[in-house]
């Protein structure tokens, strides 16, 4: 097999080459490279001899592509970009001035995302990385600073903040409340309704049998209503009025509170787990700065808040994560 190296043995001819070829000049792609025009012309010469054919007819007015020289361009040049684009980030990632926070998509949608403007108004000189994964991630091995975690999610060598507590109440759209043909008072009068299932593929979360049994209620799933893998899409289909589904306090506060979500009935089911931020070892100043921020904007009264309140490994009754 010939190799890439024997093929083109100098990706700075390859730089030259999309450069000329997209600036129509070798003098304007030598300015862009800060480097001389006759630079730029070996280059180009250099990679038409490796590849056994002409890139540019030269003029005294320019250059302009061959037919094989605009073929060969409209191919390397996404390469190319998609190359530079992996490197610069690799490059912020490995920066230590960059903060990465690792959550899920649900977390990511309805609590970080909602937060981001202030979070930049108030730290306007960040660089925030927020990575999404559908699986608990180990900070440590992944290079990540901060992750938000519940239940087993949370290992024994993470330092960790309480963030929101775990209140889980049965909400639907007030236009699907107001379709019902019969009052609801009770979480008894729910399981006949059309109810919206998280399946969750990778990580273990509260399901409706184990919501109604903290009400003492048995509830038999036998696949009714509507199943979806993703809560983004879950709460998308209860504003949809198309049933009721478990709604996470601490995610839909917003919803809950301009009425556009509302609790089916006013039990809630409080589990005793909380939702924590996580880290490993001594942050830097950038990574200390977010963390105290999205603590002392999270869902607990101030004295519970601020590094001073971190414990280590909080023990909780099952894993799960949304």
């Amino acid at each position: 097999m010939t190799t890439l190296r024997r093929l083109l043995p100098s990706i700075d001819h390859l730089e030259a080459f999309d450069l000329a070829g997209r600036l129509g000049s070798f003098g304007k792609a030598a300015q862009e490279l800060r480097i001389s025009q006759a630079a730029i012309s070996y280059a180009i010469r250099e990679l038409e001899t490796d590849l056994g054919t002409r890139l540019f007819v030269r003029s005294r007015l320019g250059v302009t592509l061959t037919e094989a020289g605009l073929g060969f361009h409209r191919e390397i040049a996404p390469a190319l970009a998609h190359i530079r684009h992996c490197a610069e980030q690799m490059r912020r990632r490995e920066s230590s001035e960059a903060v990465s926070l690792s959550v899920s998509t649900a977390f990511a949608t309805w609590w970080v995302l909602p937060r981001l403007g202030a979070l930049r108004t108030d730290l306007p000189d960040l660089d925030l990385r927020v990575q999404t994964t559908d699986r608990d991630l180990d900070l440590r091995a992944e290079r990540l600073s901060l992750g938000i975690r519940y239940g087993t999610g949370v290992l024994d060598h993470y330092e960790t903040a309480p963030l929101a507590p775990e209140v889980i109440h049965a909400v639907a759209s007030p236009e699907f409340i107001a379709g019902l043909a019969e009052n609801v008072a009770t979480p008894a009068d729910i399981p006949p309704l059309p109810l919206i299932h998280l399946d969750e593929p990778h990580r273990a979360c509260p399901t409706w049998a184990s919501w109604f049994a903290a009400f003492g209620l048995p509830f038999e799933d036998r696949g009714q209503g509507l199943r979806v893998n993703d809560y983004a899409l879950a709460v998308l289909a209860a504003l949809d009025g198309q049933g009721v589904v478990l709604g996470w306090a601490h995610l839909l506060d917003p919803l809950l509170a301009s009425g556009r979500l509302v609790p089916i009935v006013p039990q809630a089911w409080r589990t005793g787990v909380d939702f924590m931020l996580v880290w490993h070892g001594e942050p830097n100043p950038e990574t200390a700065r977010v963390r105290d921020w999205l603590v002392e904007h999270g869902h607990f009264p101030r004295r519970q808040r601020a590094t001073g309140a971190t414990t280590k490994n909080p023990r909780t009754r099952r894993p799960g994560s949304v």
